[in-house]
């Protein structure tokens, strides 16, 4: 196996493949086996979703999780992304520890505040979501459960323990078609048994790797490593807020200007392309961040990336392409495949995979690269949400995703500018 990866590697780049970097490709084989068969698992349970409940219940679910997304920031705060940060840079076991303990502690402060924020100004909130109470709880919480498993596979992945994150993907995928199965077995398959399917998934996932890693939580609060985490989230929290805005603001104005159903529908497109090629992209950053987040001099990653960078583009289009045509027609005939949304989803999810994989390198330089980061998904999410208002009332779904299409190429057209401006100091 590893004779003929580094032939491979060889043929490709010229140069002979060092122990780290056979590490590296090993891991991303790991974490691509439980995604890929686990992501394979979720396919199959949005088809059967979107076909029993048709596109308007289909899009009472996306509305749940989108709204759900916008809830999230102020519980975080990028202390996740700042805890794999630092946690990986060293195999300290009472540093990652002091990290691990205190990261946790911060979450559960921050989601206290905020929901009892979300619980008083519920009509408020509501108001601006224009959807009724039960989606607003509903959402609630899935964004409580959404945390948790984010910062609980946040922390395997700072610990390198790419073996358990694979099982915990391949469970969550599992989880999530069994229970849905048993719901329709029974007949009682409702937006309010997916959601629960949901829940269970992210329950499981939660207490797997709690298991996994319960050595390291401590009732310890570090103030010196609160006050690293709290400076690198702050920055990395408004990238975070931005790219919430620019992958759920079309949804929420969607919904305010035309119909529930076609929230429904424009999420299957969404699914069938841009989360596919999120996927393939999500494996590399999942290994290759933690990774990078150790070396002082990541140019010789960047070489290798702008390498690969036209073929990955070709590939995710193409492989869009593919995806599309292939799972909006498994979702049946309510749900119309029409070949310019095809044509737009598949442009706008190649562009994504580019930009997805410069910001998580940029973000592995620390400050410096998290502000860069911050600057590019900030100009999308303005660039996105103006011109939603001004597309989607004109062109509906085309306008929507035409949008997003043109804030991408915004934001990267604006982090190569100032990248160029600040390459030494950044690498």
């Amino acid at each position: 196996m590893k004779y003929l990866i580094s032939s491979i590697y060889g043929y490709l780049f010229h140069d002979r493949l060092s122990n780290d970097g056979f590490e590296i490709l090993k891991n991303i084989i790991h974490v691509g086996v439980g995604t890929v068969i686990g992501s394979f698992l979720i396919v199959i349970f949005n088809i059967l979703v979107g076909r029993m409940l048709g596109p308007e219940g289909y899009g009472q679910i996306t509305l749940i999780d989108s709204i759900a997304m916008f809830l999230c920031p102020p519980m975080l705060l990028g202390v996740n992304t700042a805890m794999v940060k630092y946690n990986s840079e060293k195999l300290d076991f009472p540093r990652q520890q002091k990290i691990v303990s205190t990261s946790y502690i911060l979450v559960f402060i921050l989601s206290c505040l905020s929901l009892i924020f979300y619980i008083l100004l519920a009509d408020i909130i509501r108001s601006i979501f224009s959807v009724p109470p039960y989606i607003y709880y509903l959402s609630i919480i899935f964004s409580i459960l959404y945390i948790l498993h984010s910062l609980t596979t946040n922390t395997l992945q700072s610990l390198h323990k790419m073996n358990m994150l694979s099982i915990s993907k391949l469970l969550y995928g599992l989880v999530l078609l069994s229970s849905a199965l048993i719901f329709m077995h029974f007949n009682s398959l409702s937006v309010l048994s997916i959601i629960t399917c949901l829940y269970l998934s992210y329950a499981s996932v939660i207490l797997l790797t709690l298991l996994s890693t319960y050595k390291l939580l401590r009732f310890k609060f570090d103030l010196k490593w609160a006050k690293t985490l709290f400076h690198y989230g702050t920055f990395s929290v408004f990238s975070n807020i931005s790219y919430i805005l620019y992958t759920n603001i079309d949804k929420i104005l969607i919904n305010k200007y035309m119909l529930v159903s076609d929230v429904g529908l424009y999420t299957a497109y969404y699914r069938s392309s841009i989360s596919i090629i999120a996927l393939i992209s999500g494996i590399l950053v999942t290994v290759l961040f933690p990774v990078m987040s150790k070396y002082e001099n990541k140019s010789v990653i960047l070489q290798r990336l702008n390498y690969f960078m036209p073929y990955l583009l070709i590939f995710g289009f193409l492989f869009s392409l593919i995806s599309e045509y292939l799972i909006i027609n498994l979702y049946g005939q309510d749900y119309q495949l029409k070949l310019s949304l095809v044509l737009l989803f598949a442009i706008t999810a190649a562009i994504f995979s580019c930009y997805n994989l410069y910001t998580w390198i940029f973000n592995s330089v620390g400050i410096k690269g998290v502000k860069l980061t911050m600057l590019g998904t900030g100009s999308i999410a303005v660039a996105n949400i103006l011109l939603d208002i001004i597309l989607i009332p004109m062109f509906g779904l085309l306008g929507a995703i035409g949008a997003t299409a043109l804030a991408y190429c915004i934001g990267i057209f604006i982090i190569i500018i100032r990248f160029k401006v600040n390459l030494e100091s950044l690498l």
